[in-house]
């Protein structure tokens, strides 16, 4: 079910402006931890992804959807292969 058919026109407009701020938070918290040679140091992306999933749980309320844990752990992995391919 997507989120026209469970929300509003304007509760959707809402979500997607905050995940659009949760995204660019995301992107300056993998910037921030970004170091040489960080995709061999398994110390840094644990890091990473302690600090993403620090953000996303307790912000997940703030982006007018229901996150669960899985989808957080979902979001962890997928972000640190973009970071991967992009830092």
């Amino acid at each position: 079910m997507g989120l026209n058919n469970k929300h509003g026109e304007q509760q959707v407009k809402q979500i997607a402006n905050n995940l659009a701020n949760t995204s660019v938070a995301i992107s300056k918290i993998m910037e921030d931890l970004t170091i040489r040679y960080w995709k061999k140091n398994l110390d840094i992306q644990r890091q990473m992804e302690n600090d993403l999933e620090d953000y996303l749980i307790s912000h997940r309320k703030d982006l007018g959807l229901e996150i669960t844990f899985d989808e957080i752990d979902s979001i962890l992995e997928k972000c640190l292969k973009v970071a991967k391919n992009n830092f």
